[in-house]
């Protein structure tokens, strides 16, 4: 017996000398991370510095600034591409503007050094294209040769990609000037813009409020007049849900509409859910004007040569034909707010005075099964991916649960899980996303579910004669800051779309009133998510409400056309 002493003494001795090895190691990587998140946080900031005085410096004025920022994307291509307007003058307006945006919002990352040569190059005849000398923003995901892609995450600082993404590849080549990156949430999978090196970006319609996310940056921008047209991500509602909050357009693809060569990815390896890549906009026109860029031609196949060619279709967009519209105000998983129900029905009205038929559309439990496959997808291989990405960096409050929920133990998660569904409380319904599936049989299966549903639903729509349907954008307008992660379940509006993968946007209808507010007193229900949503509204009279415009997959056109003829008549109605 004595002589097992000296043995456990040793094998005790070992174990901590591991844990404190480990422990070290952990802790000077941490250190280390610190150290590049500060560094590169100044470096951008002397950046944007930098470009702050070059454009202070710049001959234009403010009568040619201001008239180059009231142009619509096609008044300025006709400007530029007739010679009335310099890519320059145009680069300087919007780089003039981005800043003062940014002022108020913490939307930039860092500027393009290149922009400027792109823009004298236009000018000079060099850079012919349909959208030449046009500035363009991009997401902080969009790979950009010589820019790092951090996804707010310090392990990814200093590593800048050796070439453009496909995307960005053509838009050079169609003669776009690409000239600011947009801030992001950490890992990109949060729906509030906030991350440890650059910090929360706020709503320009009101500070004290969320822009949603993960393209919060490019809808914060573009909504204060910052960029003409720019580039995000969707994976959940990633471009809808930042257009929603700060009244401006987008559009979601079919996954492989645009190339995501390139781009920095998030749970890669998970394609059966996939990421969509899309334009954001202040109108419907700049979508369908940036969609035609990409794809009208072969230079889109010539660089990714994966892709189905699908030029985009001008005489399906510019199509006058009356369409049947389905429209649905509650998907049984999160009751839109009365302010998001009743710009449903306004637009509803508009399109049926613009010579649309609207039929009410009854999706069942399409709600419940959509968010579930959603979360299953998110979370099939039980967060391990995120947690990898995010070891011993600083993690955003935003991601707080993600990460303690992801350290839990395979049988708690499904204890609590079951807990929640027994209680029917969806706003910790997100739980599913770190369950993660058991077996690759199990994960098959979850494929295989996801795909049946995807084809039931479009034979539905077909035996219904349904060219689109409108529903809620989001649960409810732009929350405080820091709200919207209480409410999750308000994102089963978009996340079906992805569940689905069929195409998708957002528009503009109108804005909260006080008579939303006064009838936000018979809304609610036991889901705590639901009291979330009511304790934010108060303060939000004539924040943007949007609506969300679906058609089937590779519909893109068609879903356009939808979003164009509303945005039009609800301008007629006003007039």
């Amino acid at each position: 017996m004595t002589g097992l002493v000296p043995v456990l003494t040793g094998v005790g001795v070992a174990y901590i000398t591991w844990l404190l090895w480990r422990w070290g190691g952990d802790w000077l990587e941490s250190r280390r991370l610190a150290t590049k998140r500060r560094d590169k946080k100044e470096r951008c900031r002397l950046a944007l510095e930098k470009l702050q005085r070059r454009v202070e410096a710049s001959d234009l004025t403010e009568a040619k600034c201001h008239e180059i920022l009231q142009l619509s994307l096609s008044e300025l291509v006709k400007k530029l591409q007739t010679s009335q307007l310099t890519a320059t003058d145009t680069l300087h307006a919007y780089q003039r503007q981005a800043l003062e945006v940014h002022k108020k919002t913490n939307c930039l990352i860092e500027p393009i050094l290149e922009a400027e040569a792109l823009a004298q190059a236009c000018d000079a005849g060099q850079r012919p294209g349909p959208l030449c000398g046009v500035p363009v923003s991009l997401k902080d995901c969009y790979g950009l040769k010589g820019y790092d892609c951090t996804i707010g995450l310090a392990r990814w600082i200093d590593r800048p990609f050796d070439e453009d993404c496909d995307i960005v590849q053509v838009l050079k080549k169609q003669g776009a000037v690409p000239f600011v990156k947009t801030n992001i949430p950490q890992t990109m999978y949060s729906v509030e813009t906030t991350n440890p090196i650059f910090g929360p970006t706020v709503n320009p319609h009101d500070t004290t409020r969320s822009v949603g996310g993960s393209s919060g940056g490019e809808g914060a921008l573009i909504a204060g007049g910052g960029s003409i047209l720019g580039f995000g991500s969707d994976i959940g509602g990633s471009l809808r849900i930042p257009a929603t909050m700060c009244g401006v357009c987008t559009l979601k693809p079919v996954s492989q509409r645009l190339s995501d060569r390139g781009c920095h990815p998030i749970l890669s390896g998970q394609k059966a859910v996939p990421v969509s890549y899309g334009p954001l906009a202040r109108d419907v026109d700049s979508l369908a004007i940036a969609m035609k860029a990409l794809t009208v031609d072969s230079t889109l196949y010539e660089v990714a040569t994966a892709l189905p060619p699908v030029p985009f279709r001008s005489e399906v967009y510019e199509d006058k034909k009356r369409l049947r519209i389905g429209f649905f105000l509650n998907n049984g998983v999160f009751r839109a707010v009365p302010c998001m129900e009743r710009a449903v029905l306004e637009a509803r009205d508009a399109l049926e005075s613009a010579g649309h038929q609207l039929v009410m559309y009854d999706i069942g439990t399409l709600g419940e099964e959509t968010f579930d496959l959603w979360t299953r997808h998110m979370g099939a291989d039980g967060g391990k991916e995120l947690m990898r990405e995010m070891k011993n960096d600083a993690v955003d409050v935003a991601m707080g649960m993600v990460k303690t929920l992801s350290h839990l133990n395979a049988y708690l998660k499904w204890v609590l899980y079951f807990i929640i569904r027994m209680i029917k409380e969806y706003k910790m319904k997100v739980c599913i996303l770190h369950l993660r599936c058991s077996s690759v049989h199990e994960y098959m299966n979850l494929v295989a579910e996801t795909e049946r549903t995807q084809i039931r639903v479009m034979k539905e729509w077909r035996s219904l004669g349904l060219d689109a349907v409108i529903c809620p954008a989001f649960g409810f307008p732009a929350l405080l800051f820091g709200s919207i992660v209480e409410a999750i379940s308000a994102a089963s509006y978009t996340a079906m779309y992805n569940a689905l993968n069929f195409t998708a946007g957002s528009v503009p209808v109108t804005t909260v009133t006080e008579e939303d507010l006064r009838k936000m007193t018979d809304y609610g229900t036991p889901d705590p998510s639901h009291s979330i949503a009511k304790k934010n509204m108060p303060g939000s009279v004539g924040l943007p409400v949007n609506v969300q415009v679906a058609t089937l997959p590779w519909r893109e056109e068609v879903c356009l056309r939808v979003m164009k003829d509303l945005q039009e008549a609800l301008t007629q109605q006003s007039a």
